[in-house]
Formats: C-alpha cells, structure tokens, sequence
C-alpha cells in the first residue's frame, strides 16, 4: 500500500496533466506546466495540433473561450501575431462564393448590409488577388467562370461580381496587424489557413491565478474550427432487359447491394438505391438515389450552404460483347454533364442539421440510351464542411 501511494505521488508531480482531442486526424492537445499551481501564481497553457489525416484541413483555428477563475495574462508570442497577420484568412473551395463567405462569417442577413460588406472585403484584397473583379457594379456569373454579365436588376439574385479561384486565401480587415512591436493578440488564439497531413504545429498561453478560498480545480475550455472536405465516387451499374434475362436464364445474374457509406472522421455520407445493383433497364421505369449527410465524430457539424454538396457525373465505361468472339469490351463513353444522367433536387438551398443528421436529398438517374450490355456511371460527391470541436483541461488551483 506505502509504495502504490509513493508510486502514485511520484506520476502526479512528475508529469504534466494533459487533454487530449482527436477529431477527423487532426488531434488537439492541452497540457499545462506546472499542472497544479498556488494562488496568486502562474501557469503556462501548452497546445499541440497534429493533422493526422490524409488530407488538408483548412481555416484550422483554435481559441481558448473559458478560463475559470484563472485569467490570460499573455497569448502566443509575437512571432505568432506576426505568422497570424500571414496566416488568417479563408481558403477559397470550390464554388464559393464571396457573399456566402460574408454572410456565413459575420452572421448578418441583411442584403445591404452583406453587400456592403462584400464590397469592402472585395476592394481589401483586389490588389492582392486578380480573381476578385470589382468596378461597383453587382454581376451574375455566367457558365464559363471567367466571363461576367452585368445584371440588369438588383440584387441580382443574391449573387455578387467575385469569381474565387479555389486555393486563394481571403483576408479581412479586422485581422491586419501591424509590427511586432505594435501588435497585440486578445486572448489565447491561433490560426492556420490550411495544415497539411502529418504537420505539427505547437503554441502556448500563459495563464494567472488569483486569490482562492480553498483548493480548487479550474477547468480550461477552447475550441477548434476547421474545413474540410469528403469525396465519394460511386459507381452505378446499369444492365439492359435483354443481358437481364440472359444471365437469369443461364443463372449467372447477381446483385449488389442498394446501400452504400463513404466517411472520415468527422461526417459521413450514405447512399440508397430505389433498387438493388445493377439497375435494370426498363422502359418509363424511373430509379431514384437517396443520399444523407450525418455527424460520424465528436464534434459539431455546420450548416450546408448553396454549393457545399456537389453531385457531378464523371467519364463514364459500357461494355459490349462481341458477337463473333463472344468476348465482352469496354467501351469508354464520352463525358456526361451530370445533371443529364443525375438530376437532384435541394442543392442550392442552405442544408440545417437535425440533430446529427441533415434533411435527405433525393436524385433521379435517368438511364442514357447508349448501352448495349452493362453500362457503368462514376457519380462523384462531395461535401464540403466546416467542423467544431471542443478540448478541455483541468487545472488545480492550491490555497
């Protein structure tokens, strides 16, 4: 008994009491030094993130938002204030748009009031980024992403004159900072425009106790936001009458299965088919796939916005038999728009969780009328999203 408390009071006052989080490969990690700290002293707040996924994550920032009883008596150093001013910003996705961006930062609905906004972040990086067109006039984005056509209404409907390149970083205005010696930083925040997989990135906070009654334990509570994305290729295979029922005949036809997940660590994607694989062609037979997005972590998952879930049809392959060998080839079929073959309803709408789940979307497949045997059609699916998660750490405070 004498030695297991020895042993346990040794582990207590060597060590550093840490918290860790792990969410979609990117592992947040709290640890204070010394972990137990008199009134009236200090402590320093160590972070470490580690993007263990195989794949960037964007817009990476975490922020201390709950001290206890204990106050920040100082933020990372100025060599972080400095890295922050390079670092802050939104990385452009695919089919951003700069209105959603300022509507979904700043949480105003007002058309005047974003499109204010949306001038005055625009005119802030113009001369930064030549993708961003400003001359004052509100435009409509026409099909070839480089070409604008000047509306004739207002506002446009809701769509502004940016064209974003997808990889380029938007700064705002109220993260510029000046020199070292100048800058300042509220509270313990740090930010990263993307991390790469396998970067590592450590920062620390120093924090303050005051005066206490008795001793206490003193939770930290942060948070940390990122971007992400979740792509899906499925193959939907289609099978004329005519193969059908020569393979039933012969007892060679199979089935796949009609549902299907693709997920990371942080959401998920299932897909239903009216039916199971293959589908058979069948004349005014109408097939329909049901895709849903739901929370596969521990954290929190964000609204959808117009945009954010993207259904596109890739090349597609049919196979042919040949009818003076019997052989089967393929046969590589010219690309397909995808709303010819896929056609979903609800994409442009804003998507709101229920719980962990987000309302179902529902698409139709409509077969082409190219395919002699077995025709195979890659939909691709992506999902871009914007998680939260939460770390906290216990610190005991000693009178």
């Amino acid at each position: 008994m004498k030695y297991a408390i020895m042993l346990a009071f040794l582990i207590a006052a060597s060590g550093c009491v840490s918290q860790s989080a792990s969410y979609g490969g990117l592992v947040v990690s709290m640890f204070a030094d010394p972990p137990q700290v008199f009134q009236n002293q200090a402590t320093t707040l160590f972070i470490d993130m580690d993007n263990r996924d195989v794949k960037n994550v964007n817009n990476v920032v975490f922020e201390v938002f709950d001290t206890g009883i204990m106050r920040i008596m100082d933020g990372p150093s100025n060599q972080f204030v400095q890295s922050r001013c390079q670092d802050a910003g939104y990385s452009v996705r695919e089919g951003d748009l700069l209105w959603n961006i300022v509507k979904s930062r700043y949480g105003i609905t007002s058309n005047q009031e974003i499109a204010g906004k949306v001038n005055e972040i625009a005119s802030y990086n113009a001369a930064r980024l030549p993708s961003i067109t400003i001359d004052n006039r509100r435009f409509d984005v026409a099909d070839d992403p480089s070409t604008l056509v000047a509306c004739e209404t207002e506002p446009c409907d809701n769509i502004r004159g940016d064209v974003l390149r997808p990889g380029d970083v938007i700064q705002f205005p109220e993260e510029a900072c000046g020199t070292a010696e100048t800058a300042t930083v509220s509270g313990c925040r740090k930010a990263f425009s993307n991390m790469k997989p396998k970067e590592f990135q450590t920062f620390s906070c120093r924090l303050a106790t005051g005066s206490v009654g008795e001793s206490v334990v003193n939770r930290i509570s942060a948070k940390t936001t990122f971007s992400a994305e979740l792509n899906a290729v499925q193959l939907i295979e289609l099978i004329s009458r005519e193969e059908y029922e020569r393979r039933k005949a012969a007892g060679t036809f199979t089935t796949a299965p009609r549902k299907y997940t693709y997920s990371d660590s942080n959401v998920a994607l299932d897909i239903e088919f009216s039916e199971d694989l293959p589908v058979i062609e069948r004349d005014g037979k109408r097939y329909f796939i049901h895709m849903s997005v739901r929370n596969a972590g521990n954290g929190y998952i964000k609204e959808l916005e117009p945009g954010d879930f993207i259904v596109t049809q890739k090349t597609s392959e049919s196979s042919q038999i040949l009818p003076e060998t019997g052989e089967t080839r393929i046969v590589r079929v010219a690309d397909t728009r995808a709303d010819s073959l896929v056609r979903c309803d609800g994409l442009e709408e804003r998507m709101s969780p229920i719980g962990d789940k987000f309302p179902r979307v529902t698409c139709e497949f409509v077969p082409p009328e190219n395919i002699d045997v077995i025709g195979n059609y890659p939909m691709g699916v992506k999902i871009n999203y914007d998680y939260e998660t939460r770390q906290n750490l216990d610190i005991r405070i000693i009178k």
